[in-house]
């Protein structure tokens, strides 16, 4: 699977631009603020709809504009899909093939890419709710009644906060969506937990290869609930707090992936560098489940991605990119002193003040 060309309008600083990809490696070169990450945000909105910088659409909209436009073409199995994504005064709007879209889940499901930029080391060291994305965006890709079970479980908790806000003495109201929320949580963190265990061995080899010195490292599912009890005896003893606080305190929302290292939490014991190589650990082994699992690798999105790191561990990464599947959009100030025979083949592109033009 792999992105053949993209257009752009209207992106930030790049009024406007075509390009043709390789479809194993595609570097662009830059000095900081040339809009080389523009570029990288512009491939993601064909997946997500959105920037991997922020939440929304309407802040990559060029000063002075009222729209942007992306459109791409995905080569998967001898097949073409066209993608377009555009936002402007009427909303947002997304077309697979040609046809309006309006599941960003089907838009995921049909171009899944995974980003690794200076903010990855914030899988290591930031709040669950970063770690909750991570571990579900890997089990919607591999278990396909996921995202049904995930989505009813938000319904019932809605009804149930709703509930303890609208009537936090009656019982019986609140404890009426007890039932559909234990039947989906259940699912969700069955799926969660089979995603975790056919993961934590992939990045294990994937640090290995990446000369991890950090020491050995654990995953651990913490379900969102006391390890010594089960969701609905948890919900139950915590009633009386629901009821005062307004909303449901326990559950698959609240989940964990807990990484340690000698048994001790990660983010307390490593360095910022080694948080990024984990941090790429995570993502990578992500793209190697998906190819094992689903026959199709996704597409990597690498922004600057061995900045901070040794000599060493530069020559790791790149080696370690070069064995796994699956085309690459790497952004740098220049070429990496590596070279970039490690990629195969490859072709390399100059941005600068949000002009981008290939390298002949």
């Amino acid at each position: 699977m792999w992105i053949r060309c993209l257009e752009i309008m209207g992106v930030r600083n790049v009024a406007q631009a075509r390009l043709e990809f390789d479809p194993r490696l595609n570097l662009f070169l830059g000095a900081n603020g040339a809009g080389k990450t523009t570029v990288l945000e512009a491939l993601y909105l064909l997946s997500r709809a959105r920037s991997f910088r922020g939440p929304g659409v309407r802040p990559l909209i060029a000063d002075g504009a009222t729209c942007l436009q992306v459109y791409g073409e995905l080569v998967a199995d001898d097949q073409v899909t066209r993608i377009g994504v555009g936002r402007g005064p009427r909303g947002l709007d997304m077309r697979l093939d040609g046809q309006p879209c309006d599941s960003l889940a089907a838009l995921s499901a049909c171009c899944p890419m995974r980003v690794v930029d200076p903010s990855a080391h914030e899988l290591v060291q930031g709040p669950p709710e970063g770690r909750r994305r991570y571990l579900d965006w890997g089990v919607f890709h591999v278990e396909p009644a996921f995202l049904t079970a995930w989505r009813r479980y938000q319904g019932a908790l809605r009804q149930r906060n709703a509930a303890l806000r609208a009537n936090p003495g009656d019982r019986r109201a609140v404890e009426a969506w007890d039932s559909e929320l234990l039947i989906q949580a259940r699912t969700v963190t069955e799926a969660r937990r089979r995603y975790v265990a056919g993961l934590e061995g992939t990045v294990g080899q994937l640090l290995a290869a990446l000369a991890w010195d950090g020491g050995p490292v654990s995953m651990v599912l913490e379900p969102g609930w006391p390890a010594e009890t089960d969701l609905e005896t948890a919900l139950r003893e915590g009633w009386a707090r629901d009821r005062a606080r307004g909303f449901t305190g326990v559950g698959p929302h609240r989940a964990d992936l807990s990484l340690r290292v000698n048994h001790a939490p990660a983010a307390g014991r490593l360095s910022r560098g080694q948080q990024k190589i984990m941090a790429l650990a995570l993502l990578l082994a992500q793209a190697v489940r998906l190819r094992e699992d689903r026959g199709r690798a996704p597409i990597l999105l690498l922004d600057d991605v061995v900045a901070e790191l040794d000599r060493v561990r530069r020559v790791a990464v790149f080696e370690l990119l070069g064995r796994l599947e699956g085309q690459l959009f790497v952004t740098a100030v220049e070429v990496p002193p590596e070279g970039l025979a490690w990629a195969g083949t490859s072709r390399e592109f100059h941005v600068e003040q949000g002009t981008i033009q290939p390298v002949v």
